[in-house]
């Protein structure tokens, strides 16, 4: 049995999907390693699974769409004419990838793979969470840190309605204004600096097409400690890592950004879904959306004893290593996909 995958970004083709897990560096550590695996595991139950430019189109019993194509994407066209089963994965939050919120489009494949808790029937559209290689224990727990708070983030150019850029900028300001000496950043754009003021997305827009926004002063960052390779390197450093999720409007979308902290043996200061505690106990992370204001944040933070933060890590600990955590585990992402695929198929 041949699968084959497609991205419509390309980025992903040239099979660079299955042999890169940091194809995407600078968004995660390792967030391909899931598909790294799944084309293993496949290979030893006699399935073979490339991008679609690598074999001749019609050599394929199946294809996977990685995010909802477009509509007259021509590949997309091609894998419904042969009338072999179609399936979607989808990674990215409708908000940044509008496609993925069609949900009329499902129609047009066998199943859809999501981690949009409402979505999910258990028939049609199957749960399929961000994936990873957990540890059977997080390694550490007692060791001392010295820094408080780190937070790895793009600076993004503009705000997008239903993201949470503008949330990350706050904690950034607010600490950088109020406590420099417990926070520092990471991450890509903020050499660059932002607006000292807060426009409409339309409006940043309109003042960039016609070369205004370069008249304005910007904000500078001295925060900013530069880029990371790996971002668990840097975030156990630190006792706390703020994890923003891109948007807190869907849920069970839950990222690398919570895991990533958590692996590192840091705990998350997260904001995520309303129902994120549904999946990871609560006793894992500092809820943010809990906090009225950062200075209410900051004193439970810099106040907290050694042995509350102690049970914040063991309960991480116990977490990764228990069988809830299966449900972001690379096999679990692997059983998830083939077993609906070779189930189809035969």
């Amino acid at each position: 049995m041949k699968i084959g995958f497609y991205n419509e970004s390309h980025f992903l083709m040239g099979n660079h999907m299955f042999r890169d897990s940091n194809t995407a560096s600078g968004a995660g550590d390792d967030l391909l390693l899931p598909f790294v695996r799944l084309k293993e595991v496949a290979s030893r139950q006699g399935i073979e699974c490339v991008t679609v430019d690598t074999l001749p189109f019609d050599a394929f019993d199946a294809y996977v769409f990685c995010e909802m194509p477009h509509a007259a994407d021509s590949i997309f066209q091609a894998a419904k004419m042969s009338g072999k089963p179609c399936y979607l994965i989808i990674c990215e939050n409708h908000f940044l990838c509008k496609p993925n919120g069609d949900i009329e489009r499902y129609q047009d494949f066998e199943r859809v793979f999501t981690y949009n808790d409402d979505m999910v029937d258990g028939e049609k559209v199957l749960k399929l969470n961000y994936a990873f290689d957990l540890p059977k224990s997080i390694s550490g727990i007692n060791e001392q840190k010295d820094k408080l708070a780190v937070m790895i983030c793009s600076n993004h150019k503009r705000d997008i309605k239903h993201l949470v850029y503008a949330e990350r900028r706050e904690t950034i300001n607010w600490f950088q204004d109020h406590q420099p000496e417990s926070f520092d950043l990471y991450g890509l754009g903020w050499e660059r600096g932002t607006l000292p003021f807060q426009t409409k997305p339309e409006l940043q827009r309109t003042l960039r097409r016609f070369g205004i926004l370069r008249f304005f002063p910007v904000k500078k960052y001295p925060s900013w400690r530069g880029k990371v390779a790996r971002k668990r390197d840097v975030l156990g450093k630190y006792r706390f890592g703020f994890c923003y999720e891109n948007t807190t409007e869907i849920p069970g979308y839950i990222t690398e950004k919570i895991f990533d902290v958590m692996m590192a043996g840091t705990v998350p200061v997260y904001l995520g879904p309303n129902n994120a505690g549904s999946h990871i106990p609560e006793s894992c992370f500092v809820n943010r959306a809990g906090f009225p204001d950062h200075a209410s944040l900051f004193s439970y933070l810099s106040e907290m004893s050694d042995e509350h933060y102690t049970e914040y890590r063991e309960a991480i600990d116990g977490f990764i290593s228990s069988g809830r955590s299966y449900e972001f585990s690379i096999d679990c992402f692997v059983d998830r996909l083939l077993t609906a695929i070779v189930r189809q198929r035969n």
